[in-house]
């Protein structure tokens, strides 16, 4: 017992501290490429800066819960509990969603290049709008459902939703929804979406190659295949981060009728959470290793901060001054 107190207790004190530092200084770094004009132009950009926007209020929902309940061990009620499950189911599922959106975006894009109509700028804010007031209202029955719980093994307060005692249907039928709603239906789509992309492109190379001529912009073509992969390797990360947390939540019950140990699910539940919030914390860097043109902005970013590049920006600009 002793020794699954200690192990939730070093997760908990040291592990959140570092998914919390990781997401807040990628996701920032994220916006800041997003934010050059070049990226500006785009609608592809345009949604990785929403994404970073949201994942960082995210990053803020975890420091305040673990400030709150960790550091000044504040007990937990059941409203604060039900307002914590809330937010933090809320800009999960804005991050999983705009992914989804962009890469629907991107699948017009290739498949259908003249129809540039679809994709104007006041149509995908538009859909971003309506994508925001739609999850507003679906997160809410964490509202109702969230609670406050002692864990029997570490005798702490913990924030839970979907209560087995209650014995409600609506407790039965909305985890599996949410790990519908969360993690399967929208890697199928992002599967699915990206696969017509590879093919698509895999077409137009074929046919490039069958009429014998040279492609007029081989930088637009790395690019399309850049932001393919980089999506490819979000999406993928994005299931494998989020489902454990849902799929231990629907099978939380069985903790209460002794299917599962106690000390068990206390340890694997520390886990999964810290990777749902992972999910949030790691774009920016799931981005570098997937996308080269995003690796390109970022270091071009960060070398425009180094003191040398700054200087030499002056000397550019007719800046610099003669001693």
């Amino acid at each position: 017992m002793e020794e699954t107190t200690n192990a939730v207790a070093i997760i908990t004190l040291f592990v959140t501290p570092v998914v919390i530092a990781l997401g807040m200084v990628g996701n920032t770094l994220s916006l800041l490429v997003m934010l050059q004009k070049k990226n500006r132009k785009t609608n592809t950009g345009v949604y990785l800066a929403v994404i970073a926007v949201v994942d960082n209020c995210q990053m803020v929902t975890l420091l305040t819960h673990w400030l709150y309940g960790t550091v000044l061990m504040v007990p937990l009620q059941d409203m604060y509990c039900k307002v914590y499950t809330y937010f933090a189911d809320f800009w999960s599922d804005s991050s999983i969603w705009i992914i989804v959106i962009m890469t629907i975006d991107r699948t017009v894009a290739i498949k259908l290049p003249l129809k540039k109509f679809l994709r104007a700028r006041v149509i995908s804010s538009s859909i971003l709008g309506v994508t925001f007031f739609l999850l507003i209202i679906r997160n809410i029955p964490f509202l109702i459902y969230g609670f406050s719980k002692v864990d029997e093994v570490t005798e702490s307060d913990i924030c839970l939703v979907y209560d087995a005692s209650l014995n409600s249907t609506a407790v039965v039928i909305l985890p599996l929804f949410d790990v519908c709603f969360q993690s399967i239906i929208p890697f199928f789509i992002l599967t699915t979406c990206n696969g017509i992309i590879i093919h698509a492109l895999k077409k137009r190379k074929q046919q490039v190659a069958n009429l014998g001529v040279t492609q007029n912009n081989p930088m637009m073509k790395a690019r399309a295949v850049s932001i393919t992969m980089m999506l490819l390797v979000i999406s993928f990360s994005a299931l494998v981060l989020t489902l454990p947390l849902n799929l231990l939540i629907f099978l939380a019950p069985l903790v209460e009728n002794g299917t599962i140990d106690p000390k068990t699910f206390s340890i694997i539940f520390a886990v999964c959470l810290r990777l749902y919030f992972a999910n949030n914390a790691l774009n920016f860097y799931l981005s570098l290793i997937g996308g080269q043109k995003f690796k390109n902005d970022a270091k071009t970013l960060l070398c425009k901060c180094t003191p040398s590049q700054r200087e030499t920006n002056r000397v550019t600009n007719g800046e610099a001054t003669v001693e």
